[in-house]
């Protein structure tokens, strides 16, 4: 879906370093690099790095209110939440909402379902 792409570049451009750098599978690669002696980011791809900014576009592009997400993505859940929250305060001015909200709340709260794995 093109419109999550481009969601997902758009968000890579307005997200702190440092909003990403809370991500628990992030964490966990740095620490177990350190442990090691090597570089904090050896081997950590953009992938991985990345990865909470493609699902929230994906949330964000779909514009739903549910979201079936496993014990370990939620975390990514809530750093989408507050992504959409960031973007709404930067640029409510000069862009509206869908399906008729009102921006001046910022988006609505998204509801976790946990998925069967």
């Amino acid at each position: 879906m093109p419109a999550v792409a481009q969601l997902a570049a758009l968000l890579g451009n307005v997200t702190a370093k440092g909003v990403l750098n809370r991500a628990h599978a992030y964490k966990a690669s740095v620490a177990s690099n350190v442990a090691a002696g090597r570089d904090p980011d050896h081997g950590v791809n953009m992938g991985l790095y990345g990865y909470p900014l493609l699902m929230a576009a994906d949330i964000l592009a779909l514009d739903t209110d549910e979201v079936p997400v496993g014990a370990d993505q939620a975390q990514h859940l809530e750093i989408a939440v507050d992504l959409a929250h960031q973007f709404a305060r930067t640029y409510r001015p000069v862009c509206c909402t869908s399906r008729g909200r009102s921006s001046a709340s910022g988006p609505p709260p998204c509801q976790a379902s946990t998925a069967a794995r």
